[in-house]
């Protein structure tokens, strides 16, 4: 693969996504664009592209360095669902706390034996490992992205009801088919998260290979057709979500949404807090993650909203706006104090779009590093600062309008 793929920088035994409770299929490998940092193995022309783009002053670190670089490269790492590496130091720069050794103690270990060592030619542990090249990888992600339904976060959270209006009977006109579903409350649950559709739907249990329509019109007796039955779906507050075991969905998020998806998925295990590791979203591919429903088993895409590639439908997706101008703050001036100053406004979302290397270096004359703080990102343009002349952008930090240093200036994003 790495031969094969210029994309490709970096093959890793390791998933920091791979929890127990969230993966299991030891076979799946996937792509990332977050460089996992353990466990892995890099080609010498990657490291000697890297190592000229190493900084001669202070950062944050080896890791997260790099995961900087991976990205203003447009490069990604291979990783197994399962990680086949294990965090077993009790004690270290990583691990000091009780909730950390919990928290790396939860991460699951393949089982499965190499069948590949000392053995002449090629691996074939995993079969056949094209899928994961490129253009194949990405033709996939969008099959799964366009066949799987969209559920709101709010979904994940709550019940639903599927109350039966009618047997045999069906829609008058049908919006959306489905497909098939294994009950009538997981086709309630599609139903209402699907702007397309009204709350009337309809439902066949067997003998159907479709069996989950949702119906264009609300009300109305429908029209007769037997075998089928005609539902009303309505929320019932705070319950189990109705998730298919059989189906893959898909969950819409953004950044500062991650806390409340991670314990529908297995990502946050009990013991232990948010401030664990940092907090940045890993084992991503452009903002999209494979994870499974602790509650149904059933298999999650979670795709960000604001992610290059166009996986979801343009209904979900978070694009910047067409009156959106970016600016450079002078030294010390808050993004807020700026826009004022230019008879804009900013809003904290906004600073997503300007939070990005290659936007940064349209700007600046600078090596993008790194860092969290309130006011990034930014360009350290104080010359007493031992990062001067970088400029810093976060995958972990909230992002605000209002904060500012002396030290630095900020690159800002304004609309009217």
């Amino acid at each position: 693969l790495l031969q094969e793929d210029p994309s490709l920088w970096c093959v890793s035994a390791w998933n920091d996504h791979g929890f127990a409770a969230a993966v299991s299929d030891e076979c799946r490998l996937e792509r990332t664009t977050y460089f996992p940092g353990l466990g892995f193995l890099l080609p010498r022309a990657a490291w000697l592209e890297l190592r000229e783009m190493w900084p001669h002053v202070a950062h944050m670190g080896w890791d997260y360095l790099t995961r900087v670089q991976f990205r203003q490269k447009g490069k990604e790492c291979i990783i197994p669902e399962v990680p086949r590496t294990h965090h077993i130091s009790e004690r270290g720069s990583s691990v000091r706390t009780a909730a950390q050794r919990r928290f790396f103690a939860a991460m699951a270990l393949a089982e499965r034996r190499s069948l590949c060592g000392g053995r002449p030619g090629p691996c074939r542990q995993f079969g056949d490992v094209s899928y994961l090249l490129s253009a194949e990888y990405e033709a996939r992600m969008e099959e799964a992205a366009r066949t799987a339904p969209v559920l709101r976060l709010e979904d994940l959270n709550g019940g639903v009801s599927a109350r039966l209006l009618a047997s045999d009977r069906a829609c008058s006109a049908k919006a959306v088919d489905f497909g098939p579903f294994e009950t009538a409350e997981a086709c309630a649950l599609v139903v209402l998260s699907t702007a397309a559709c009204s709350v009337n739907f309809q439902f066949a249990s067997e003998g159907r290979r479709a069996s989950c329509f949702c119906c264009a019109e609300k009300g109305g007796a429908g029209q007769t057709e037997k075998g089928w039955s005609l539902f009303l779906a309505k929320r019932v507050g705070s319950g189990k979500p109705h998730l298919d075991s059989n189906r893959h969905y898909a969950v819409a998020y953004l950044f500062n949404e991650w806390d409340r998806l991670t314990g529908n998925f297995g990502l946050q295990p009990k013991g232990t807090s948010k401030s664990v590791i940092p907090a940045d979203i890993r084992s991503e591919h452009f903002g999209a993650i494979w994870v499974r429903h602790v509650e149904s088993g059933a298999r999650v895409l979670l795709l960000d909203r604001r992610s290059p590639k166009a996986y979801l439908p343009e209904s979900h997706r978070v694009l910047p706006r067409n009156d959106l101008v970016v600016h450079k703050a002078n030294p010390g001036e808050s993004c807020k104090a700026l826009c004022a100053r230019k008879h804009a406004r900013c809003e904290d979302e906004l600073l997503h779009y300007v939070n990005d290397c290659k936007v940064m270096a349209k700007y600046f004359n600078c090596m993008c590093m790194h860092q969290v703080g309130g006011e990034l990102p930014v360009y350290v343009s104080g010359e007493a600062d031992v990062n001067f002349g970088q400029c810093l952008v976060t995958f972990i930090s909230k992002l605000q309008c209002g904060t500012h240093h002396p030290r630095t200036q900020r690159l800002c994003a304004c609309v009217p």
